[in-house]
Order: C-alpha cells, then structure tokens, then sequence
C-alpha cells in the first residue's frame, strides 16, 4: 500500500486492473535476437497470476517479441 491505496496494475494480457497482490511478471529476454549478451534487451510481462489463461498468455514468448519475425525492416 502507499499510504491508504492499494498499489494497482494493468494486466498486460487481459487489461484488467489488478492489486499489487494479484499480479506477477515474467521477463522475455530478446538479446540473442539482436546479437547482445543476455540480459541486454527484455520485456517484462506483468499478468494475473490467479488467472490462467492469463498466465499462459504471459509465458507465450512470440506474442511479446520485440519485432515480429517476417517484419523485419530491410535496407
């Protein structure tokens, strides 16, 4: 809590907002996609951790790719 509120987030699969309680994150490390060491470049993932398709939707790695494959920018 930061003072009498309960701190609240944005479920990033389904939308829906959460207490701090009720939601966790999983991090997608996408650094071997660029060529960097790992760690260098990841998305972090916030779902219902009570919820689960949510949590499925969390851990499904392609959906929170940075650049989807086949839309690579060419030069």
């Amino acid at each position: 809590m930061i003072g009498s509120k309960t701190l609240m987030w944005h479920c990033d699969v389904c939308g829906a907002e959460r207490a701090d309680a009720l939601v966790d994150v999983v991090r997608h490390d996408f650094s071997a996609d660029f060529g960097f060491p790992a760690g260098t470049i990841s998305r972090n993932v916030k779902h219902c951790k009570d919820h689960l398709p949510c949590v499925a939707g969390a851990l499904d790695r392609e959906r929170w790719r940075i650049i989807k494959r086949g839309s690579e920018v060419r030069s």
